[in-house]
């Protein structure tokens, strides 16, 4: 777990909100406090989609960041920020295969439950916080190494 304290809060903002950046993110769940407190619970709920969005989306236990984005903007745009904004995004389950094969790890893809990327806005502060879940415990700590240099990589990469 590593934390990455950005200065450019407006530059994150619009790679979070107006950018790509993180569309392929799933997002577990959002909150945002604003003149009144919106959380926000990510799991999809299928029994809403049409056939269609249920394929595209059969994958996924949460929604992904580019379907759930346009609200959430909806709900900050204006002249003023929000309080405080707090996200859990998690890599979508195609993308940790990847991740495992190119940075040659030794678990199987399968024993990772998740990748995580926590937002954290409060007090004009901005902080990503990164986590792993595996489904088993062990001491070793390279996935959770390699998830922390990758999202500092990518935040250095796109959010700097």
């Amino acid at each position: 777990m590593t934390n990455i304290t950005l200065d450019n809060i407006k530059e994150f903002m619009s790679h979070l909100f107006i950018k790509n950046t993180f569309d392929s993110f799933l997002c577990k769940e959002i909150s945002i406090d604003t003149f009144v407190p919106f959380r926000i619970d990510g799991t999809i709920m299928t029994d809403f989609l049409n056939d269609i969005e249920k394929e595209e989306l059969k994958d996924n236990q949460y929604i992904p960041w580019s379907m759930l984005k346009p609200y959430c903007f909806n709900i900050i745009k204006g002249n003023r920020t929000p309080l405080s904004l707090k996200a859990v995004f998690a890599a979508p389950k195609s993308y940790i295969a990847d991740f495992v094969s190119h940075n040659g790890l030794s678990v199987s893809p399968d024993m990772i439950n998740g990748l995580y990327l926590n937002i954290r806005y409060e007090k004009r502060c901005l902080n990503i916080i990164t986590g792993t879940s595996l489904s088993s415990f062990t001491l070793d700590r390279t996935v959770e190494q390699a998830w922390d240099e990758a999202v500092e990589h990518f935040i250095n990469s796109h959010c700097n």
